[in-house]
């Protein structure tokens, strides 16, 4: 009898470390809980960090292009502001089908694994401690899995030109939200640490839709912006924070996706040994302070590039390709008779 009800008791106890997802359930995750968080901070992190290092990349070259076309008669400078606008106008929305198309498969491909990963999944590995999962049992992953699915395939049939620019991005912003809802959803079903990890989650997905949201309506006006070269002092200053702004939001959604993906890899962690409560915002706080000192990085180091560039320039004194332009001649008459004074130039003869 006393065997029996140790039995009983063990029993409920399983029940109740698998159905939680609290301390218990953290300190007995099953190995496939931790590889499905940390096999979707690898996708996350991949794609993020992929796409920033492009947009870097993209940055410092069109800095560079700018800074050797401009010339001491040329309008043209290059100034943060330039550099933000000229990115705009090639590269948002993505103008590149051969990159579009090879990352929407990129993404077909693996959202397609993910959501068999997680059927197969839930009929062989967890077969053992729950016999009666189906292929579906996990169907809240897949569910998230098959939105990230649609906006592949949205962006295949825009790099083929079936869809209008951007509309993969409209896709992943669906995608985003319908993560916040399910993530949040899934924190009601945890306990523990858990549900705060679970919310931060959310959180950092709504953050993704959000940028790249405003940065989709923020793209045309821009572009128009680019095409109408603003005269004015002050509008051009209203310019400049309005490419600036329309630059950061579009950093920002690639930003998200690498926040989620460090964060996934807290949360593979809190599956094998659960993270002290009062440490999980901490942790969230200080992945994203070190995301801003990246931005920020990269943004002085941006600056110097133009700066270099132009104090080149100047100090060059711009110097003319003719000989007879190098210096304006002024002449004057003084009690009958020529005097020639050479000045220094900086623009055309001056009589």
């Amino acid at each position: 009898l006393n065997a029996n009800k140790c039995q009983s008791l063990s029993f409920i106890c399983f029940l109740r470390t698998m159905e939680g997802g609290g301390e218990a359930a953290t300190s007995n995750a099953t190995p496939d809980t931790f590889l499905g968080h940390f096999i979707a901070g690898i996708f996350l992190l991949s794609y993020g960090a992929f796409f920033l290092c492009l947009t870097a990349v993209r940055l410092v070259r069109i800095a560079q292009e700018i800074s050797n076309d401009a010339t001491c008669t040329s309008s043209i400078s290059s100034t943060p502001s330039s550099v933000s606008a000229e990115f705009q106008r090639r590269h948002v929305p993505e103008q590149n089908p051969v990159l579009l198309r090879r990352v929407s498969v990129i993404l077909l491909v693996s959202t397609t694994f993910g959501i068999l990963y997680e059927g197969f999944g839930a009929l062989y590995i967890d077969h053992d401690s729950h016999p009666d999962k189906t292929f579906f049992s996990d169907a809240t992953h897949q569910t998230l899995t098959f939105a990230f699915f649609f906006a592949g395939f949205t962006g295949l049939l825009e790099s083929w030109q079936l869809l209008p620019p951007d509309s993969v991005r409209g896709a992943v912003v669906l995608a985003l939200l319908g993560e916040a809802l399910l993530w949040l959803d899934h924190a009601l079903m945890k306990e523990g640490g858990a549900v705060r990890i679970h919310i931060l989650l959310a959180l950092t997905a709504a953050f993704s839709a959000v940028s790249i949201f405003v940065s989709i309506v923020m793209s045309a006006s821009t572009s128009t912006r680019t095409r109408d070269r603003v005269q004015g002092g002050g509008e051009r200053t209203a310019a400049g924070c309005f490419e600036h702004l329309a630059l950061l939001s579009y950093a920002c959604g690639f930003l998200g996706f690498l926040w989620q993906g460090m964060w996934f890899m807290v949360a593979a962690q809190n599956e094998i040994s659960s993270i002290a409560m009062d440490r999980i915002v901490m942790y969230y706080i200080l992945q994203g302070i070190a995301l801003g000192f990246g931005v920020e990085i990269f943004a002085a180091y941006l600056s110097c590039l133009s700066a270099r560039h132009e104090d080149k320039n100047s100090s060059s004194g711009c110097q003319l390709k003719s000989a007879a332009r190098q210096r304006n001649r002024f002449r004057f008459r003084r009690e009958g008779a020529y005097s020639v004074i050479d000045v220094p130039g900086d623009g055309d003869d001056m009589a």
